[in-house]
């Protein structure tokens, strides 16, 4: 059902024979939902894997991100009632006192397309909205971004407040941004650390 097809095509950033394939998969038989597992997402995890072997860049990562998006909402009008195709939710943020988001945008992108529900909160988001998030929406995962210094210290905050409200024990918090590190997520006490957006996304996989 072309599931080798898609995903080489969308390892190469080919939207169009990527869709073109998808439709074919389609017409032929294909359930949505086998598009998606087997084609679709093995493709951005090719290009994940290819990203932190340094055979491929940011770019490369975004433009496979789009095509898969797109060939998503093609198959997904091959699925039929029954489970969800989301395995698990995260709640992310950039924290209070940041304004940037293109990495935090990347790691929505990334997760989006591999299969999870993404609550992405924006920026500058205040520890009281992580709570009120985490209470709301019941994640598996909390993403937490942090680009500048000064700022990274409200990674700690938000911690702390979860802990307040009894919310952090079930939950896996994962931290990311230049001005974090491995060191500094031990020291607050975050579950992981990640570098770039595809790694974010293999860490999620192996909590599951």
């Amino acid at each position: 059902m072309y599931y080798e097809e898609i995903q080489n095509s969308v390892a190469n950033g080919k939207k169009g024979k990527t869709l073109e394939l998808v439709q074919k998969s389609l017409n032929g038989g294909a359930s949505g939902l086998d598009i998606i597992n087997q084609g679709l997402i093995p493709g951005i995890n090719i290009v994940g894997d290819k990203f932190e072997s340094g055979e491929c860049f940011v770019p490369d990562m975004l433009l496979a991100s789009y095509v898969v998006k797109d060939a998503m909402k093609l198959a997904s009008k091959g699925l039929t009632e029954g489970p969800s195709t989301k395995k698990a939710t995260i709640v992310l943020g950039t924290v209070k006192g940041d304004l940037h988001d293109i990495g935090k945008n990347m790691v929505e992108m990334i997760l989006d397309v591999s299969g999870f529900r993404v609550i992405d909160l924006g920026v500058d988001v205040h520890e009281e909205d992580f709570v009120k998030a985490i209470r709301e929406y019941k994640p598996n995962f909390l993403g937490m971004s942090s680009l500048i210094t000064t700022t990274m210290v409200e990674m700690q905050v938000v911690i702390d407040a979860l802990k307040s409200a009894g919310l952090r024990e079930d939950l896996k918090v994962i931290i990311g941004g230049a001005a974090v590190s491995e060191g500094f997520a031990a020291q607050i006490g975050a579950d992981a650390y990640s570098r770039h957006a595809a790694l974010a996304a293999r860490q999620l996989k192996q909590w599951l």
